[in-house]
């Protein structure tokens, strides 16, 4: 019984030093949540837009002009790309096709709000941080498009 209650009041200690812990760290640990969820510049709808508007309004277009999967897919194959795009697909259900792909990952990271986010792409020895676009517009035809464009860091990108 003594046992017991030496157990539990070492239980009862350890729960009301670690709330003193985080009380005392309650800022520094608030600030790293914040920052974990919280998007870079880059991959803000401003940033994106301001730098890829041009390209993804286009790209708008083509999915709302078209009829089906092929014809959207065809679409964007007949555009000219900028080489910072590493990535068009389309999403319907489970299964994702792949339009352009000119990055090999074998892992990656992502975060999307509001369809824009940034996210890291990487594969053995080569990671690159990327902007994202996805729309998930009233398309029958497909669930949502996706766009990976590659941010080579803060040097102005020239508009496609």
């Amino acid at each position: 019984m003594k046992g017991c209650l030496i157990v539990i009041v070492a239980i009862i200690a350890l729960i009301a030093g670690g709330t003193v812990l985080v009380w005392m760290n309650r800022d520094a640990i608030t600030t790293g949540i914040t920052q974990a969820f919280e998007q870079p510049e880059y991959g803000k709808q401003d940033y994106i837009d301001k730098h890829y508007g041009n390209l993804l309004r286009s790209l708008d277009a083509a999915a709302a002009s078209a009829s089906s999967l092929f014809s959207f897919g065809a679409a964007i194959e007949g555009m000219t790309l900028p080489e910072e795009v590493l990535f068009a697909g389309i999403n319907k259900g489970e299964n994702t096709t792949e339009v352009v792909k000119r990055f090999y990952w074998s892992g990656n990271s992502f975060f999307i709000s509001g369809g824009y986010g940034s996210g890291t792409l990487s594969s053995e020895a080569i990671s690159k941080n990327i902007m994202i676009y996805k729309n998930d517009g009233p398309w029958t035809y497909m669930d949502d498009f996706v766009v990976y464009i590659e941010y080579k860091g803060s040097a102005e990108a020239t508009p496609p």
